[in-house]
């Protein structure tokens, strides 16, 4: 499903991600074995290095030694020298989904972060690119690949996951060419820059009630220097946008996969007037339920790109304004309910099973499951609804 102006919509008809390779895997849990092996590993691809953060530092001296073998050091070199992301697949095994999902650290599968990266490179050609939540640099590593002269910056707060991400970048000799900061995005300024920068990633998801009572208020307070009342029920991934909007300069260009459910949800409506003004909101995507977007996870993905400073045409009202009422004396189903994905509407055996299946024969009670069926199967009260 495609929302909006969105030329490059074919982009984004992603096949479902293939299942982590077994050679990978069994190199995850063989060399791997908890967080502390898999420090090791990064320190050994990387070696010593000047201007690790604090935070880094501190991970890395408070590390007991691990013994790693040789091989198993230059396996996974070749790995990552062969386009894969092993020091991420072995934290996503090695850290559970419930500690990843809590810090918002679900990492993007390849085939996404290629499309992502095609769409920004149809956009022209960025001086600068910025990934606002890096984690081990899979859309970093491949901003890089595209834009071979762009100057890349990559912020990431787990100090884990910046040591996996300079590792990542030592293995391709780019330590030089990527300016890592170790802290919260919304704290970061970035420097003056000629040309355009393009914002690209994988904002976290981590829910309003982990979000401190401060940052909510600094969310609410930058947002109405923009004229929006903004919500204290927004997560982390709409804080992120708004840091961008604040960032960029005019022309600037971006995509940002999300959770989808800030389109038709009373906190979104803040992001949503947002991308109709000053962040210039140019296409939405909504991927097909079927593409595991954030792995272990059942939520459906978006993709919102967009353009700073351009203002939105009415194509945008889809998402900001309900539909023309029908003329046609056909109710659209979502006039009566709210439809989510997951729940059942209508045509399914569940509802009728058991013993009490057999009782549920009366003329009026037949399944529906499209919303023009209400007019010729509903009693006339619930006819005119419409009316």
């Amino acid at each position: 499903m495609t929302m909006l102006d969105a030329p490059q919509a074919s982009l984004f008809d992603l096949p479902l991600p293939p299942p982590l390779n077994d050679a990978r895997r069994i190199m995850a849990s063989q060399t791997m074995w908890a967080e502390q092996d898999l420090i090791a590993m990064c320190l050994a691809l990387m070696g010593w290095q000047a201007g690790l953060s604090a935070a880094e530092c501190k991970l890395a001296s408070t590390s007991p030694a691990v013994s790693l073998n040789l091989r198993d050091v230059d396996g996974v070199r070749s790995q990552i020298l062969a386009g894969g992301d092993p020091l991420g697949d072995a934290f996503s095994t090695i850290r559970s989904a419930q500690d990843r999902r809590a810090a918002g650290a679900v990492y993007t599968p390849h085939p996404i972060v290629r499309s992502m990266m095609a769409w920004l490179a149809s956009q022209g050609t960025p001086t600068r690119v910025v990934d606002p939540g890096a984690g081990s640099g899979r859309f970093i590593l491949a901003a890089g690949e595209m834009f071979p002269d762009a100057h890349l910056e990559a912020v990431e707060m787990d100090p884990l996951a910046a040591l996996m991400l300079r590792a990542n970048l030592s293995v391709r000799g780019w330590a030089g060419r990527v300016t890592v900061m170790v802290d919260d995005y919304r704290k970061i300024n970035l420097p003056p820059h000629v040309g355009v920068t393009a914002f690209i990633g994988n904002p976290p998801y981590v829910r309003h009630h982990e979000i401190a009572l401060a940052w909510k208020d600094w969310y609410a307070s930058r947002f109405a220097h923009f004229g929006i009342k903004a919500s204290a029920l927004a997560g982390l991934h709409l804080h992120f946008f708004l840091q961008t909007c604040l960032l960029a300069k005019k022309g600037d260009v971006g995509a940002f996969i999300t959770s989808a459910e800030w389109m038709d949800v009373n906190y979104g409506s803040a992001l949503r007037g947002l991308l109709l003004k000053e962040l210039g909101g140019i296409a939405l995507h909504v991927l097909e339920p079927t593409v595991a977007a954030f792995p272990g996870i059942a939520a459906t993905a978006a993709i919102t790109c967009f353009r700073v400073g351009e203002i939105a045409e009415p194509r945008w009202s889809i998402i900001v304004r309900p539909n023309a009422p029908n003329t046609d004396g056909v109710i659209e189903l979502g006039e009566l309910f709210r439809v989510h994905r997951g729940q059942v509407t209508g045509a399914n055996g569940i509802w009728h099973g058991g013993r009490w299946g057999s009782r549920r024969r009366h003329p009026s009670s037949a399944p529906i499951w499209r919303a023009g069926h209400l007019n010729s199967r509903s009693t006339p009260a619930m006819r005119g609804i419409s009316t």
